[in-house]
């Protein structure tokens, strides 16, 4: 659990030790989506579109979110807005526990 009260189910490809406290997840497996939440959705992490990028055949955001700046890199459909209101989710598989 976050500061903020995120909760991210993760995969230790390690044993754990109890003080691992940061995640990784490549940028192409985050979903961005805007904002209406849905409970049932793990990995779930509200945010701001602060700048969109083309990049050719994919977009690169930069969302401002309570995690901090997150970047998402994923197909140019279904663009999401500079200053919009996103949710960002991910599965736990991509979701890696990183150790302390």
């Amino acid at each position: 659990m976050t500061e903020e009260g995120h909760v991210l189910h993760a995969t230790a490809p390690h044993a754990m030790r109890g003080d691992e406290t940061e995640v990784a997840v490549r940028t192409a497996y985050i979903e961005i989506g805007k904002a209406a939440g849905d409970s049932r959705i793990a990995n779930q992490i509200p945010g701001t579109v602060r700048r969109r990028m083309f990049h050719g055949d994919f977009v690169q955001y930069v969302i401002d979110s309570p995690l901090g700046q997150i970047i998402v890199r994923c197909p140019p459909t279904n663009l999401v807005a500079e200053g919009e209101a996103v949710n960002l989710w991910f599965s736990s598989e991509h979701c890696i526990l990183l150790e302390g």
